[in-house]
């Protein structure tokens, strides 16, 4: 077994793991190194929005035209507008419950790898676990965390000034 999934393993971890890299690389040429940290992170969520993609793909086979939903627009300009106080609220539909139920069911996999002492599996596991529930509750209200008091004011997330999406 090792023969065959050590090499499907390092050709799908290793290849979406080195883009990542070589595009924060590209970003950010002082302080990449720290983009490691998040990695587990990203991949989660690539993993989460899955079912997001596959509905996108079957719903462009069966129609058959290429039509998208709006993304919403919260009309920021400059550094007075914030996007946290503006309200979107999307129709999320059951895509989040299909989303939930695979953490849920992810997360059993992961009692069954420990209780079956394989626990090479368990971190692997973890990001579908933390994928799938992260999507799943965070898709119908994308500004929840923006909304609430932590200690310590963090700037605002804004977009790459190139354009180009970071961590």
């Amino acid at each position: 077994m090792l023969l065959i999934d050590l090499p499907l393993f390092l050709a799908s971890t290793c290849s979406i793991s080195s883009f990542y890299l070589v595009a924060q690389r590209e970003l950010r040429p002082k302080t990449w190194q720290r983009t490691f940290f998040y990695l587990p992170f990203v991949m989660a969520t690539g993993i989460g929005i899955s079912v997001r993609n596959a509905q996108a793909v079957l719903e462009a086979i069966v129609e058959r035209r290429a039509n998208s939903r709006r993304t919403p627009k919260f009309n920021i300009e400059g550094k007075q507008g914030t996007f946290a106080k503006k309200s979107y609220r999307n129709k999320a539909g059951w895509l989040p419950y299909v989303e939930i139920v695979l953490g849920l069911y992810f997360s059993m996999t992961v009692v069954y790898a420990i209780i079956n002492e394989n626990y090479a599996t368990v971190p692997f596991l973890l990001l579908f676990v933390w994928g799938y529930l992260y999507t799943g509750f965070m898709f119908p209200r994308p500004n929840y965390f923006a909304r609430l008091p932590f200690r310590r004011q963090r700037p605002e997330m804004r977009p790459a000034t190139s354009g180009a999406p970071g961590f």
